[in-house]
């Protein structure tokens, strides 16, 4: 499962992360951070994958004063505040605090938060999920698109990274339904038939695109869906890498 993914951070770099934190100098823009992010190797192909996961969900990043790095940032209501220990198990090196103490919105549900250091490591990310068509401008968040080559990151442990983020099943009955969902709301319908066929291609599953609702401002908003013919082959693939959590939200097993 996602929670067992071995990630081998360099231990130089966990003591000396260890070291700020006692000392408080990962506060601000001190030399001493300055000095530890020079060290910051890149990202792993598997966090690399684990982010993108993240990004097609609710975690978006944040730029620089100046563009040249950005920090990944995620809410998760207070019951789903796994995922966030999971981040900051995964991305250590570049987390300097756990989970936010819980927040309260407006509409009376409790939420955490977590967020990475500002680091050149997201600049692929961000280049990759950026909107070209508008200017990032400075401490800002990426407005997010689907790139054309998404399909090379949909990986099982980014689609489970993305379920844990942003999925449901679709579960009429014992034998029926069976449906997996993603609620891409948040994405253009375009961007969800770029996601839709991307899935197609990689697993051959049957997923389609699916109408929503119209929002407010009456933009039709889409969710993808993995229909229930593709039910068993997306669950000998994905389960695995799910956070023990969510795993009540997938559908229950046919029975025979």
């Amino acid at each position: 499962m996602l929670e067992n993914l071995v990630i081998l951070h360099n231990s130089n770099l966990l003591e000396k992360r260890a070291n700020l934190l006692r000392s408080g100098k990962y506060k601000g823009n001190t030399k001493e951070l300055k000095a530890y992010k020079q060290e910051l190797p890149a990202l792993t192909k598997e966090q690399i994958e684990y982010c993108v996961g993240l990004l097609l969900g609710d975690a978006t990043l944040q730029s620089n004063t100046n563009l040249t790095s950005f920090r990944l940032k995620i809410q998760q209501s207070e019951n789903n505040n796994s995922l966030l220990f999971a981040i900051e198990r995964i991305l250590q090196p570049w987390v300097m605090s756990g989970p936010s103490k819980p927040k309260t919105r407006k509409i009376g549900n409790k939420y955490q938060e977590l967020q990475t250091i500002s680091h050149e490591a997201f600049c692929p990310l961000a280049t990759m999920f950026q909107d070209s068509n508008i200017e990032l401008k400075y401490l800002q968040c990426v407005t997010k698109v689907i790139p054309a080559d998404i399909g090379d990151y949909l990986t099982p442990l980014a689609v489970a990274t993305w379920f844990c983020g942003d999925g449901g099943r679709r579960d009429y009955g014992v034998n029926e339904g069976k449906a997996i969902q993603f609620h891409t709301q948040g994405f253009s319908k375009e961007c969800c038939e770029k996601l839709t066929q991307a899935l197609k291609d990689r697993y051959q599953w049957d997923v389609t695109t699916k109408f929503d609702y119209v929002d407010e401002n009456k933009r039709e908003r889409y969710l993808i869906q993995v229909e229930a013919s593709s039910f068993e082959s997306f669950m000998e693939q994905i389960p695995a890498y799910i956070l023990p959590h969510f795993l009540k939200r997938l559908p229950s097993q046919r029975k025979r």
